[in-house]
């Protein structure tokens, strides 16, 4: 190895081990997380993306997604004991880029793109429908 190799291998090591120092000093209280205090929940076991969440007045998850198996839009939601899902939209190769929002009454509203049609979509609950 030429010395200026061996050097720029010290120099970027040395910047690692020194932006890993600041990062710890400059974040005060940052603690990594150990991970036996992380709740994890597999909720759907299909191939998935496109993944949108949000909270609603309870504090229980609602989730948007792509199921790639199928191409569905789905629809979960956490009840307080199970999760319910739901497809949205079965049909076709759709849910690219969901995004899911909660009215006052914790209905959800989705947009999703529809990517054979190539059409941005709105899926909403009326309450019944």
């Amino acid at each position: 190895m030429t010395q200026l190799g061996a050097w720029k291998k010290f120099s970027a090591v040395t910047s690692l081990i020194l932006m890993t120092g600041l990062t710890t000093v400059l974040t005060p209280g940052l603690v990594l997380a150990n991970a036996e205090a992380w709740k994890i929940r597999t909720i759907d076991h299909d191939e998935v993306h496109s993944t949108s969440i949000v909270m609603d007045s309870h504090n229980r998850p609602h989730i948007s997604y792509h199921d790639y198996t199928s191409g569905a839009l789905k629809y979960a939601r956490f009840n307080g004991s199970t999760w319910n899902i739901q497809a949205v939209d079965p049909v076709g190769n759709y849910g690219g880029g969901t995004s899911i929002a909660l009215d006052s009454n914790d209905s959800p509203h989705i947009s999703y793109y529809d990517e054979p049609n190539v059409r941005l979509k709105y899926a909403y609950w009326t309450g019944s429908a």
